[in-house]
């Protein structure tokens, strides 16, 4: 069950609800296909004009949380505009083996939006333009 997720070390962590007594986990990064310019090619010819992010820079925000507390490695941005483009992408994805993370606003607290390794970020947020963030009354709204 916890081969090529995690690795043990020695102290305790908890995995799908049950505590390892005397066990730590750390993520390893499974064995998956690295983006090609194949893949790219394909990523633009189902999204439109400035959909993809690539760039160190550009890339920049969706590498970190909000918080600046977690940081991570990807190469590769994609925002599709409709859930067929995401599902498109998931699809390809998946048969190429290439990882992806799913991230929306990006506001978690516990950074399961920011890529471990090098993962595809699909950013979702854009499916969702109507969607705000009341700051005094800490509540999110989705029209």
């Amino acid at each position: 069950m916890l081969s090529g997720w995690l690795r043990l070390g020695s102290s305790a962590t908890t995995v799908l609800g049950r505590r390892l007594s005397g066990v730590a986990a750390s993520a390893v990064k499974p064995a998956y296909s690295e983006i090609t310019g194949d893949d790219v090619d394909f990523f633009r010819s189902k999204l439109q004009p400035g959909a993809i992010i690539q760039g160190t820079e550009d890339l920049a925000p969706y590498n970190k949380d909000w918080m600046n507390k977690y940081f991570g490695k990807s190469k590769l941005a994609l925002r599709p505009k409709t859930t067929e483009e995401v599902s498109e992408l998931l699809r390809y994805c998946n048969e190429k083996s290439i990882p992806v993370v799913p991230q929306g606003g990006n506001t978690g607290l516990v950074g399961g939006s920011v890529p471990v390794n090098d993962e595809v970020c699909i950013h979702i947020g854009v499916l969702y333009p109507g969607a705000f963030h009341s700051e005094p009354n800490a509540e999110a709204v989705v029209s």
